[in-house]
């Protein structure tokens, strides 16, 4: 087992709690890693905290953002910039690993094929590790676009394990996006010919917190995040019409454009999602269309505030997606020898 590993994390006013994530990092059992730290403009003390840990350990790299657009992704691509690691691992600034994430990491990768990305168990928590809900809802598999696409993935950013050869064949992450970049840089790359695999026998080895100042979650339905999630839906739609999907995979994209077209009709953006659904690669069956339009319809008219009106669109989106159990978190997490 061998290889450089670069832990790439962005920070942006998290100085009350990126201590406890540098504590993870600290701890690895694998010692051959780099921690770049890209400071994204922050205005409390997280830069000295930052500055703090590469005195501490020179390992550390301590960066500030030095380009535009502000956000994230711009500061993981600078940090994947800053170094010649083997191996990637992005970990957001209020989220844990555990000691032996790189280890095990780099042991199960051994073995992974050309173009191949393994993926590991993840954990939620909110205050306290010891109090986790799993992340993957193993009683409704599905498959890897269409998880993307459904918005429920097997896990997030942090539970990918890139190699440097294929992170770059893939280009990065998309700086002009605010949100869903997750969901746009998985299926591009699942589009790029990269497989994306479970590794059956891991134990889960990364800690997402919950928190309640996540920029995912703060805003959501505003109109900013619905152009930048507008642009992820676009994306999709015109690899599908170039690459083919499964009906499957269709259908939750579908599903995820009638979603955000309802988002945008109750910011009375209604030409913009008629636009939308007239776009050649968008491709809807007569109901999903009818349904789309029976959304707009309703709420130019306010009819969507008569509980039959609701009722009846309701009974119609179940007809055209029906649900398929799948939810996120739902399977509390029994601490044992592998907890933190």
């Amino acid at each position: 087992m061998s290889g450089k590993v670069a832990i790439i994390t962005p920070s942006f006013n998290r100085a009350y709690i990126i201590e406890k994530t540098a504590e993870s990092v600290f701890a690895q059992t694998y010692g051959n890693w780099e921690w770049i730290i890209v400071d994204d403009g922050s205005s409390d003390k997280s830069w000295e905290l930052i500055q703090s840990f590469a005195r501490r350990d020179s390992r550390v790299k301590a960066i500030q953002r030095s380009r535009y657009p502000k956000g994230a992704c711009t500061c993981r691509n600078i940090a994947v910039e800053n170094t010649d690691a083997d191996w990637l691992v992005f970990l957001d600034s209020d989220d844990l690993l555990h000691p032996q994430c790189l280890m095990q990491r780099l042991e199960k990768s051994q073995s992974s094929r050309e173009m191949q990305v393994l993926y590991f168990p993840t954990l939620l928590f909110q205050n306290d590790t010891n109090d986790c809900h799993l992340w993957d809802d193993y009683e409704h598999p599905v498959n890897w676009l269409e998880s993307v696409l459904t918005m429920a993935p097997p896990c997030q950013s942090t539970g990918t394990f890139w190699s440097r050869a294929i992170w770059n064949q893939c280009g990065g992450w998309n700086e002009d996006l605010g949100i869903w970049q997750d969901i746009e840089l998985h299926a591009r790359a699942h589009w790029k010919g990269v497989e994306f695999k479970a590794v059956p026998d891991a134990f889960p080895d990364v800690y997402l917190r919950i928190s309640a100042d996540s920029i995912s979650r703060v805003d959501f339905h505003s109109r900013e995040k619905l152009e930048s999630r507008l642009l992820v839906i676009q994306e999709c739609w015109t690899m599908i019409q170039k690459k083919g999907a499964t009906e499957a995979e269709r259908k939750a994209l579908a599903s995820m454009t009638l979603s955000a077209l309802r988002n945008g009709a109750s910011l009375s953006l209604f030409s913009e999602m008629k636009t939308l659904l007239k776009l050649p690669q968008v491709l809807l069956t007569k109901d999903e269309s009818a349904l789309a339009f029976r959304i707009l319809r309703n709420r130019r008219w306010k009819l969507d505030k008569i509980q039959q009106v609701q009722l009846k669109t309701e009974e119609r989106w179940s007809q055209c997606f029906p649900p398929s159990g799948r939810k996120l978190g739902k399977h509390r997490w029994t601490p044992n020898h592998h907890e933190i």
